[in-house]
């Protein structure tokens, strides 16, 4: 009896096939948070079900711990890279955590990883800072968590930023201030951006325009990567429109995450238009934004859902954008990632 072919699957993996010369031999996955993967466990399963902003609290005891013990987290690691070779990934690009808890010690472990794994499978770094960068009273920026977090870019290939996490800067303007702040560090090192951005699905979060705005404003144009750009599919069409142009004039890439982006909390006290919660990937593709694509969170308090497995992200974005197109899938999935740090 003939053994059923999935189609979709099938038809994916020989485009792949056929790219594998243009992006490094395998699949690319463009973000992740590896330090933390497959750190949800029973005693903090509770902590999987708070908000976003409250995980950004409640995830310092995993820092610490990586801090305390880098071999036990390397080795945690080295698990899940073999995970990645296994499925055929050839370039994988992650965020390290770099804040007050930290210090570089997390930095340092994985750049001990990047070259023991340096012949089997390609690794980047951006430096992540989870904090931010506001004081304890939220009155200012703290010098400290700078500092470090420089020290910390200077050792990745690229510098990363979370702008949402200093939104309650007592004075205002703290999303616009972070984004100055991680723009010099970039200028200064002469690093790309990698910027999470428009995680909340939220119709009045309009912060990857302000984001395309600092890109004009430093002179950041073709370094700059836009993670997630969720909040730009609740927004009216004419207004993604407008967006999407600008991403594209900015030379902006756009990467996707699907799993932690369906997984988001919905606003049910908020009216959008009707839409699922990942960006627009078939408009920003037709409007020529570079997409690509990352498994995000691996079995963690942030999404102890996910799999760590890429084609289970590509078939997600396919259902939730309704985009079956595999020869587009594909290059998602490979050329279009490889070519952002492979410059």
């Amino acid at each position: 009896m003939a053994k059923p072919v999935f189609l979709l699957k099938k038809l994916f993996f020989d485009e792949v096939e056929k790219l594998k010369g243009e992006s490094g031999g395998g699949m690319v996955s463009c973000h992740a948070h590896l330090d933390r993967a497959f750190t949800v466990n029973e005693e903090n399963w509770e902590q999987s079900k708070v908000s976003m902003e409250e995980k950004w609290k409640l995830v310092n005891e995993i820092r610490q711990k990586n801090a305390a013990d880098p071999e036990m987290m390397k080795e945690r690691v080295r698990g899940v890279l073999e995970m990645m070779i296994e499925q055929g990934i050839s370039f994988f690009h992650t965020h390290v955590d770099a804040d007050l808890n930290t210090d570089l010690k997390v930095v340092h472990a994985m750049n001990e990883l990047k070259v023991e794994y340096k012949d089997r499978i390609a690794l980047s770094f951006a430096a992540h800072p989870t904090q931010g960068f506001l004081n304890e009273d939220g009155t200012d920026h703290d010098s400290r968590k700078i500092e470090i977090f420089e020290k910390a870019c200077d050792l990745c290939d690229l510098v990363g930023g979370l702008p949402s996490a200093d939104r309650g800067l007592a004075s205002g303007g703290g999303l616009e201030k972070h984004m100055d702040v991680i723009f010099g560090i970039a200028k200064n090192l002469g690093k790309d951006l990698d910027v999470h951005i428009d995680q909340e699905n939220n119709p009045y979060e309009k912060d990857t325009e302000k984001l395309i705005e600092k890109v004009r404003e430093h002179g950041w144009e073709g370094r700059t990567n836009f993670l997630h750009c969720i909040s730009v599919a609740a927004q009216v069409k004419s207004d993604r429109t407008r967006i999407i142009a600008g991403l594209k004039d900015v030379g902006a890439n756009v990467i996707v995450c699907p799993t932690v982006a369906v997984a988001m909390r919905q606003h049910d006290d908020k009216m959008a238009p009707l839409h699922n919660s990942i960006a627009p990937v078939p408009e920003m593709v037709e409007g020529g934004v570079n997409v690509s694509i990352g498994l995000d969170n691996i079995s963690d308090v942030y999404d102890p859902d996910s799999s760590g497995v890429l084609w289970d992200e590509v078939r997600l974005m396919a259902v939730a954008c309704r985009y079956y197109e595999p020869e587009m899938l594909a290059k998602i999935a490979t050329v279009n990632g490889y070519k952002i740090f492979n410059k």
